[in-house]
């Protein structure tokens, strides 16, 4: 009886694992602006870690390296900020070769709502 009881309980974590790994925020694959677009609005979102409950407007320039990844150039906005959206931006990759070498700037609207 025991045996199940464990057996149950290893199955029913092991589930519950799957199901958040499953919803994690995982990059879409970025071939064209548009899609780079659509990409930047999935994985930015308001800091979790911010002191105050604050509003901010920011750009944001950032480059596509030679292998597809993003490299911010320029921020501009609150701290809490662009240390945010910048470790936000380098988790995307770019695949289309043709994005590569490219600037880009991007304007950013965070609303505290409570």
């Amino acid at each position: 009886m025991k045996r199940l009881i464990k057996t149950t309980a290893l199955l029913f974590a092991a589930a519950a694992l799957s199901v958040n790994l499953a919803s994690a925020k995982t990059p879409p694959a970025i071939n064209t602006s548009a899609d780079l677009e659509s990409a930047i609005k999935q994985v930015v979102s308001y800091p979790e870690h911010t002191v105050k409950e604050i509003s901010c407007d920011m750009e944001v320039v950032f480059k596509i390296t030679d292998d597809g990844h993003l490299k911010v150039r320029k921020t501009t906005g609150k701290p809490e900020f662009t240390a945010h959206v910048t470790e936000c931006l380098e988790k995307l990759q770019v695949e289309n070769p043709e994005l590569y070498g490219r600037y880009f700037s991007k304007k950013i609207e965070f609303i505290y709502r409570k």
